[in-house]
C-alpha cells in the first residue's frame, strides 16, 4: 500500500462556499460549543477547490461545522485540499466520521447525518454492497 501525504492549510472563510443545505440551530450549536471547549477545530475540513479560488467543504456535516465556525468568529479554518474524491480521500473522511461518532454527547440529528455519509461512503468503496446489487 502506497503512503500519501496530507497536506493541512488554513484557508480564510469566506474564501469557502456556504454548504447549500442548511445548517440546524441545534447542531451548530453543538458544534459552537465543541470548537469552544477544544479552543478552535481540532480536525480539518475536507474541502475541493472550484474554478474561482474558492473551495467547496466536501464533508457530511460540513454546513453545521462552517456554520458555527463563522459564528465564533474564526477567520481562517484548517482544511485539506482533495484535488479529486479517490479511495484514500473517502477513508480519510470514515475515519474522521468514526472520530465524531464516538463523541458521547452527539445529538441523534448529527449521528443520523454522520451514518448515512458513512454508508454512502462504504458502498462506494465497495459498490457489490449496495442494496439490490447481485454478486457476478
Amino acid at each position: 500500500m502506497e503512503t500519501q501525504e496530507i497536506t493541512v492549510v488554513q484557508v480564510l472563510i469566506d474564501k469557502i462556499i456556504p454548504p447549500k443545505h442548511p445548517a440546524g440551530e441545534t447542531d451548530v450549536q453543538c458544534w459552537v460549543d465543541a470548537l469552544r471547549g477544544a479552543g478552535g477545530l481540532q480536525q480539518p475540513l475536507r474541502v475541493q477547490r472550484t474554478g474561482d479560488e474558492r473551495f467547496e467543504i466536501i464533508e457530511a456535516l460540513g454546513a453545521e461545522c462552517y456554520a458555527a465556525c463563522k459564528q465564533i468568529g474564526m477567520a481562517t479554518i484548517p482544511v485539506i485540499i482533495v484535488s479529486e474524491i479517490d479511495g484514500a480521500a473517502m477513508w480519510a473522511e470514515a475515519g474522521s466520521i468514526e472520530d465524531q461518532l464516538r463523541r458521547p454527547k452527539l445529538p441523534i440529528s448529527m449521528r443520523v447525518k454522520l451514518v448515512a455519509r458513512l454508508k454512502d461512503l462504504y458502498e462506494e468503496l465497495y459498490p457489490e454492497t449496495k442494496h439490490g446489487v447481485m454478486p457476478v
